[in-house]
């Protein structure tokens, strides 16, 4: 019986001192950096990961990327950060990013990329375009003066002040806008959409969540199938 005991008590043990090693997570970071020239176009094309976008006052685009699991050993966490690989291209119209899952890890597409976590951080300057495309995460944007097409397949999507068009859909999300200088077109099939002031016209829907308007300095378009309708003007 006291030697039931003690392997008993070593499994307690083993097993206190395993388990924090499979909690800790892996990461990897890199970085880029690009000199453009004001008002070109950033585009991203990401099988998934969130996003997120500040100006500044530098003629340079600054590409930040952290990729991270949680609960794998580092042989697989590496495997992991190698197949989901990126690439760059810089032509005369600015910087184009393409993010995708290959080799084993592939099965992501079904609904498990086995933890895998990932966060771009980027910065453009202040008048420049954005193109921003990810099929698995939310997309933020800092005020910017420029066009702002913003797409998602599952987050939400928050944007500041734009001092141009504005066209933000996503699958799965609310959106939030703080305010917009050119036409707006927004829409979400789950979640609310919220609106500041916009200059121009005005087109929102969503199939399940409220919208409110501040104003609209255009027409006003606004759908729900599944919520109230606030309209400010």
């Amino acid at each position: 019986m006291p030697h039931r005991k003690n392997i008993w008590r070593s499994g307690i043990l083993l097993a206190w001192l395993v388990l924090p090693l499979l909690a800790v997570a892996q990461e990897e970071r890199s970085e880029k950096s690009f000199t453009v020239k004001p008002g070109g176009w950033l585009e991203l094309r990401a099988d998934f990961g969130s996003v997120e976008v500040t100006s500044w006052s530098k003629d340079e685009v600054k590409v930040e990327v952290t990729k991270w699991v949680e609960g794998r050993s580092q042989r697989r966490a590496s495997e992991l950060f190698k197949d989901y690989e990126i690439t760059y291209n810089q032509t005369a119209n600015g910087v184009a990013i393409t993010a995708k899952m290959y080799g084993g890890s592939r099965r992501w597409w079904g609904g498990n990329n086995d933890g895998l976590q990932v966060e771009f951080r980027l910065s453009v300057p202040q008048k420049y375009n954005l193109d921003l495309n990810t099929a698995g995460g939310s997309i933020s944007v800092d005020n910017l003066i420029g066009e702002a097409r913003v797409k998602t397949s599952g987050g939400s999507l928050t944007l500041g002040r734009i001092e141009g068009p504005v066209d933000a859909r996503t699958s799965g999300g609310s959106i939030d806008l703080r305010q917009a200088k050119g036409r707006l077109a927004a829409h979400t099939s789950g979640g609310s959409i919220t609106v500041g002031e916009v200059d121009g016209e005005v087109a929102v829907e969503t199939s399940g969540g409220s919208i409110s308007v501040d104003g609209a300095g255009g027409s006003l378009r606004a759908h729900t199938s599944g919520g109230g309708v606030t309209l400010r003007r």
